[in-house]
């Protein structure tokens, strides 16, 4: 859930999301049989994501400051920011996926 923090005064809306760290894990869990995989797999450094993900919108000094709009701009930017560090998490998995494929492939030569 986003958590939305507003400043009026300073013309500023933060949204926040809290314990991301473990949402691609647990969505890889979820979806890879995880006993055929070995544990270094999915280690911490892996498949990772940061603990909280911020995003700020801030209105220019010289406009009207609108809270909903603010929100809805925050709100766009932390998801975006949520979901390239979702991405980047599934491709460090991918990537040490395929050296394990490649390791197996060349063993049987």
């Amino acid at each position: 859930m986003v958590k939305i923090h507003v400043n009026e005064k300073q013309k500023v809306v933060v949204a926040v999301l809290e314990d991301c760290r473990l949402d691609a894990y647990n969505q890889l869990e979820r979806s890879i049989p995880f006993d055929y995989f070995p544990d270094s797999l999915l280690s911490d450094e892996t498949s990772d994501m940061p603990e909280t993900i911020k995003a700020v919108a801030r209105c220019h000094p010289d406009d009207k400051f609108d809270v909903e709009v603010g929100k809805k701009i925050a709100v766009d930017k932390v998801m975006v920011k949520y979901t390239n560090s979702y991405n980047k998490a599934l491709t460090r998995v991918q990537t040490k996926i395929g050296k394990l494929v490649n390791q197996i492939e060349n063993l049987k030569k």
